[in-house]
């Protein structure tokens, strides 16, 4: 499931980055108001935030935030500390590129 906050004065940014989101538990109800009472509420989604991806409209001067969330299941597969990915290090320093090409290319020598 896909999260999309629009209109967010970008001045929160990095307020919003520096917040340890990554990974937070998320849920998303089906909620059913009638005359502003809550009749009923579901939960449709339950998962994880992913990496958020920030986005800046010149011409409004907004910001938009794009998340993605994942569900236990694919959290499986991850190991803690091991999320060494472009996309995490960009998440905690926009504008390093260090990890750009990481993973992109092999070393194929022999190692001594």
């Amino acid at each position: 499931m896909t999260i999309k906050l629009v209109g967010i004065d970008p001045v929160y940014q990095r307020e919003i980055q520096n917040e340890n989101y990554l990974n937070q538990p998320v849920k998303v109800y089906l909620v059913s108001v009638n005359e502003g009472v809550v009749t009923s509420d579901e939960i449709i989604h339950s998962g994880y935030l992913d990496q958020p991806v920030f986005t800046k409209d010149p011409d409004k001067g907004m910001l938009t935030i794009t998340c993605k969330t994942v569900n236990e299941f694919k959290r499986l597969d991850q190991t803690n500390g091991t999320r060494t990915a472009n996309s995490v290090q960009q998440f905690w320093f926009p504008n390093d590129k260090g990890m750009e090409y990481a993973g992109k290319k092999r070393y194929v020598g022999k190692w001594k």
